[in-house]
């Protein structure tokens, strides 16, 4: 993403975030990035992760007690506690 893009990757919780104790959600093995699924970056890092079986869900919207808005969340989904 550095090389490509000229930034780092905008990583918004990397593992547990106060949101995710907020809505029970066990977020321990996963991260979100700041970056809209619809977007260039978006669709790079995306394209980036299918290549290599990397698992994520894309947020193009805020959905009340799941994503506060437009995000990547890498890794498998998070489940409730």
């Amino acid at each position: 993403f550095q090389q490509t893009f000229k930034r780092p990757l905008p990583i918004a919780v990397f593992g547990q975030g106060a949101i995710h104790n907020q809505w029970h959600l066990d977020h321990r093995n996963a991260m979100d990035v700041s970056l809209n699924p619809d977007g260039p970056e978006g669709q790079a890092l995306m394209d980036f992760m299918r290549r290599n079986g990397i698992p994520f869900s894309a947020f193009r919207a805020a959905i009340p007690g799941v994503a506060t808005g437009p995000h990547i969340h890498i890794g498998s989904p998070s489940h409730r506690y």
